[in-house]
């Protein structure tokens, strides 16, 4: 199946949306996972 030249560039910016939005989430909860864990540290 040939694909055109305009959904080939569709997906290929798909593609980058949805893998800057999967760092962005994975870097969100390391972050609250790592700053969580540093906070009750601090505290006890």
């Amino acid at each position: 199946m040939k694909q055109s030249r305009f959904m080939s560039m569709v997906e290929a910016a798909t593609n980058v949306v949805v893998g800057y939005v999967l760092a962005i989430a994975t870097r969100d909860t390391s972050c609250s996972r790592g700053s969580g864990s540093r906070r009750g540290s601090r505290s006890i």
